[in-house]
């Protein structure tokens, strides 16, 4: 398979990309092999909703999809990553089931998620902590951090995949009562 054929050919950061600026976080692409083996732990599911808050080109999206949400929403700042993903998702033929939202995560209504992903830096999730837990109390019933941890929350045991830390609604319960 030429690397052209690929649904995510390997990009070199690109000027602009890594600046960070005023966003939270700087783009850092997920491994979709990594991923798949994370949201097949999971027990991904038809009922399942995704939210990847900070999506970048929407790779994330695309394991969710391949195996077997409901359906993938991704959240990112960033324009040209947007353009990119909304791209690959109209090529893909899979628009029915995975989009990109224009915006600041930090503005979202997540309500509807199920599973939240999320590769964004310690200070970023610090700042999100008060939607993640209302989501964990509502509908959510994972949240899937790549790589960072979430600072004074417990790892949940129940799901375990190198390099991804999983968080359910009892993993807060002494954050909130501190």
């Amino acid at each position: 398979m030429e690397e052209s054929d690929l649904p995510f050919p390997e990009l070199p950061p690109e000027e602009g990309l890594w600046d960070t600026g005023s966003l939270l976080c700087p783009y850092m692409p997920s491994v979709d092999e990594k991923v798949r083996e994370m949201f097949l732990a999971a027990k991904i599911c038809d009922k399942d909703v995704i939210v990847d808050l900070g999506c970048g080109d929407g790779r994330v999206l695309f394991e969710a999809a391949n195996v077997g949400c409901k359906s993938a929403i991704g959240v990112e700042l960033n324009h040209d990553l947007v353009l990119i993903g909304r791209e690959r998702i109209e090529k893909s033929g899979l628009s029915e089931k995975i989009r990109i939202l224009e915006d600041d995560f930090m503005n979202i209504d997540i309500s509807e998620a199920t599973i939240i992903y999320l590769y964004l830096l310690p200070e970023a999730i610090d700042k999100l902590k008060p939607m993640l837990i209302r989501a964990l109390n509502g509908n959510a019933r994972l949240l899937i951090s790549a790589h960072f941890s979430i600072r004074e929350w417990r790892i949940s045991e129940d799901t375990r995949v190198d390099g991804f830390n999983c968080y359910t609604k009892e993993s807060f319960a002494d954050y909130v009562s501190k």
